[in-house]
């Protein structure tokens, strides 16, 4: 009976640990950034330097608007408020660095990838 409720309990953990490192793959981590970053440099031919910049100002904002999200002590127009200026922040780091051009192809690219997600979740 000790074994049968040990081995449970052993599957059980192991579950939990595959699940938890599937989750954070899906929220973009460090795998999610690397594949950012070669979509940048293939698809939108960005050099190295640009690419691996915006995926890094990229996933300081993710990171910053997710705790927002997870913030219970801010109110829904403050987090909205908040994750707005978030946004205008990135933009004009990201203006900073990038071309006018190349910050329209990152607006398409990112507006495309905001699409693909809307739909995986539906």
């Amino acid at each position: 009976m000790k074994k049968m409720i040990f081995a449970i309990a052993l599957l059980l953990a192991v579950n939990c640990a595959v699940y938890a490192q599937a989750n954070e793959q899906r929220r973009g981590g460090t795998r999610g950034a690397e594949m950012m970053k070669q979509r940048l440099k293939e698809e939108l031919k960005f050099t190295d330097v640009k690419a691996d910049s915006v995926t890094v100002i990229q996933q300081e904002f993710q990171l910053k608007n997710r705790e927002l999200r997870t913030n219970s002590s801010m109110g829904d127009d403050q987090k909205k408020d908040r994750m707005e200026q978030n946004d205008a922040e990135r933009k004009t780091r990201l203006k900073a660095l990038l071309s006018e051009e190349e910050m329209k192809k990152l607006d398409a690219y990112m507006e495309s990838m905001r699409k693909m997600r809307q739909e995986r979740q539906q």
